[in-house]
């Protein structure tokens, strides 16, 4: 797989922390995964989820965009830790949305 253009968005997010865009190409991460405070593993799995986007693509099924669908996730899966991994992720984005 072609490796995808990298940037850093210009705002703090509370929930999402990265995004693919296909037609650029182009996966963006949020800055408020850019601090010391945040374990490198959160980082990494967003930029591996994202890249699994670009891998997989959108399907539609029944007139719906699926985005997340069942190849996606058990790739997903695949990640090392990725239960633990995706609950710090929703721990950082309850304490960006609430200040705690």
């Amino acid at each position: 797989m072609a490796q995808p253009v990298l940037c850093w968005n210009q705002t703090l997010t509370s929930s999402k922390f990265g995004h693919y865009q296909p037609s650029r190409d182009t996966i963006m991460i949020s800055v408020s995964l850019d601090s010391p405070d945040v374990p490198t593993s959160l980082l990494d799995f967003v930029m591996y989820h994202e890249l699994l986007h670009k891998k997989h693509g959108v399907a539609t099924v029944n007139g719906r965009r699926v985005v997340h669908g069942p190849a996606f996730r058990a790739d997903e899966r695949l990640f090392q830790d990725w239960e633990e991994v995706e609950d710090q992720l929703n721990q950082l984005a309850r304490h960006y949305a609430t200040g705690r």
